[in-house]
């Protein structure tokens, strides 16, 4: 079963740490891939039995990091609400993710080690899945309809994992801009599941509990160090800030919620930001609905991130009725368009070397910095404007993005994959 091999994951982490002083991470990347020769042969080639839509009950188990502190646990708790939502049967089987916090909570009721319904939702990414599946994983996924739901932020599939298909009937992802990307790849059926934008805030959680200050215009810019943060560019942000604004312009903050930062990059914000007075470092985690509570305190959110497999948090700020700025190019285009949001014109450039896991050769974008300026200027001096794209980005959201509309998409992909089987 996927837990045990969660125990695994937590080994390799602790000894890939000390490699991590030695070792290139291109050595450390192959050595991840190439761990266990036991386990790549199976998920290439599982010899599962057929899926039997009669022999078990009609209804999802849903295999992921429920309980974890970041984007992927985010991810499998919006598939998990959505699946409720569309009043379909529940299991989860949880997966740790080793060196990161395992604290969120909420649905122990629907834990079921054991798989009980006919459809396997596996919410895994393909370089996660060695740790996790193996030929004991077997009697998990005999017999059952087993969906990947994957996430990707640059425009190829990687090649690498091309191997990791074998044990899925198809894939899912939460964008179209994935869905291209791994259709290039395989044969297998690709579904986008866009996610369910919910984002309850609390009126506890107020600018004067976040330490903020009233009457302040202020941006916010999000990341986190475990979670690419080269891909997020902050640095971007931050520049562009530096030119809409002086230091001695008092009517305007910028706020960094930028969790496991490294030291460089932090000192590279910090020297442009010197002077400012209204800069508001915030590094240790929240819950969820402090973070939905911050982003509804903000005036608007600023993403000039080089990719997304979607773009989570600019959605839930659109939510909220907060503006944002963002690059116009990738996952976010899907609901981002210069009616709802402000769109940053880009270049796409080449990746001269492997940055985490977007290797050297693949192509992500470089954001106008000067655009992004402009539209920081406005939000601040033109209201009518600012309430005109607030507005028409909650409004958007909810026309696409609802949990009863993704809701309804999955029950109808589940409603066609029981048909097409049924005798």
């Amino acid at each position: 079963m996927p837990l045990r091999f969660g125990r695994r994951c937590a080994i390799f982490a602790t000894w890939k740490a000390a490699l991590k002083k030695c070792l290139p991470p291109r050595t450390l990347n192959w050595l991840a891939e190439n761990r266990n020769r036991r386990v790549l042969p199976f998920l290439k080639d599982p010899g599962l039995a057929p899926f039997s839509p009669e022999s078990r009950p009609w209804g999802v188990n849903l295999i992921g990091f429920i309980t974890g502190e970041n984007g992927l646990g985010e991810s499998c708790r919006i598939l998990a609400a959505c699946l409720r939502t569309a009043d379909i049967p529940l299991a989860i089987e949880p997966c740790k993710h080793p060196g990161l916090p395992n604290r969120e909570t909420g649905w122990e009721e629907y834990i079921h080690p054991d798989g009980p319904y006919g459809v396997n939702l596996i919410h895994v990414n393909p370089p996660q899945l060695p740790l996790y599946f193996s030929p004991d994983s077997k009697p998990l996924l005999d017999g059952r309809y087993n969906i990947g739901f994957w996430l990707w932020e640059t425009e190829v599939f990687p090649d690498r994992w091309k191997n990791r298909f074998g044990m899925f009937h198809e894939i899912w992802t939460p964008s179209e801009f994935i869905s291209r990307s791994v259709r290039q790849k395989t044969a297998l059926p690709v579904t986008t599941i866009p996610y369910a934008i919910s984002a309850p805030t609390d009126d506890r959680f107020d600018r004067r509990y976040f330490g903020l200050p009233t009457g302040v215009f202020l941006f916010l810019v999000t990341g986190d160090g475990l979670s690419a943060l080269d891909r997020k560019n902050p640095l971007g942000a931050v520049e562009a800030f530096c030119r809409a604004f002086s230091p001695e312009d008092e009517s305007v903050g910028l706020i960094l919620k930028l969790a496991n930062i490294d030291r460089l990059l932090r000192a590279q914000i910090a020297a442009k930001l010197t002077g400012y007075p209204h800069i508001f470092w915030m590094e240790k985690p929240l819950a969820k609905i402090e973070v939905n509570s911050l982003i509804g305190c903000c005036d608007a959110f600023v993403s000039l991130h080089h990719a997304e497999g979607f773009g989570l948090v600019i959605a839930e700020s659109m939510s909220l009725g907060v503006p944002v700025i963002a690059t116009n190019w990738s996952a976010n285009t899907e609901f981002t368009d210069d009616s709802c949001a402000c769109p940053v014109d880009y270049c796409l450039v080449t990746l001269k070397r492997d940055i985490g896991p977007y290797r050297k050769g693949s192509r992500w974008a470089e954001p106008d910095v000067g655009q992004a300026t402009a539209y920081m200027k406005r939000l601040r001096d033109d209201p009518v404007y600012y309430a005109e794209i607030a507005e028409n980005g909650r409004q958007s959201i909810a026309r696409t993005n609802s949990p009863e509309i993704v809701a309804a998409h999955i029950r109808k992909r589940l409603d066609e994959i029981y048909d097409a089987y049924r005798v």
